[in-house]
């Protein structure tokens, strides 16, 4: 949750200071400042809505995961 609070503050001070009217240059500055690369070998977990989401990166690899319990108390994982 706090590097996608990062990535949004990063993109807000860009948006508003940069000279540059390029979105793809402002987007490209935008993720360079809030980590780069960092984002290619990674693990972002957030929970929503009583649900908890897991988005994983290996390189070029992707994976995205819904993770819920029902009224069993059984989870249930939903590979999208």
């Amino acid at each position: 949750m706090i590097k996608i609070f990062h990535c949004v503050l990063a993109f807000t001070f860009f948006a508003c200071s940069s000279t540059t009217t390029d979105p793809q240059k402002i987007i490209d500055r935008t993720i360079e400042t809030a980590g780069g690369n960092k984002y290619l070998n990674t693990t972002i977990e957030f929970d929503f809505r009583d649900r908890h989401y897991v988005s994983r990166r290996n390189g070029g690899l992707f994976t995205y995961e819904r993770i819920l319990v029902d009224s069993t108390g059984t989870t249930k994982r939903h590979p999208q």
